[in-house]
């Protein structure tokens, strides 16, 4: 029978190290929705498509906004809830820290899963 000690700096250094990935995956998302705004704006329509909504009856309809907007309310409002996200998890890290790595998790979520919809936008009004 074997005993586990339970080891705090190892514990701290996983969790600095999973804090650190988070950060860079987090950023390097965000800057490549920037990338693709940038790259894709010229291209996109002055009116860009943001959101399709399908009624009972079959009918389609649709919102749109203009292409500054549609190009940098994605990202910023990613942004805007990575720091929201991060900011919560440093105060909560105080009192527990699985709480602030559940935080970063989620924060690198967020921004990935907002990402990806960035693009579908992107891609949809490109089309």
């Amino acid at each position: 029978m074997s005993v586990r000690i339970h080891d705090a700096t190892t514990n701290d250094e996983s969790h600095r190290l999973l804090e650190r990935s988070s950060t860079l995956l987090s950023v390097g998302v965000l800057l490549a929705m920037l990338a693709a705004s940038a790259l894709a704006y010229a291209s996109l329509p002055e009116a860009m498509t943001i959101q399709w909504r399908m009624g009972i009856d079959g009918s389609v309809t649709t919102r749109t906004v203009g292409r500054t907007l549609g190009v940098t309310a994605l990202p910023a409002i990613a942004a805007m809830t990575w720091l929201a996200i991060r900011a919560v998890g440093q105060y909560f890290r105080s009192h527990d820290d699985m709480i602030g790595v559940l935080c970063s998790v989620f924060a690198v979520a967020t921004v990935v899963l907002v990402g990806f919809i960035h693009l579908l936008v992107l891609g949809l009004n490109l089309v």
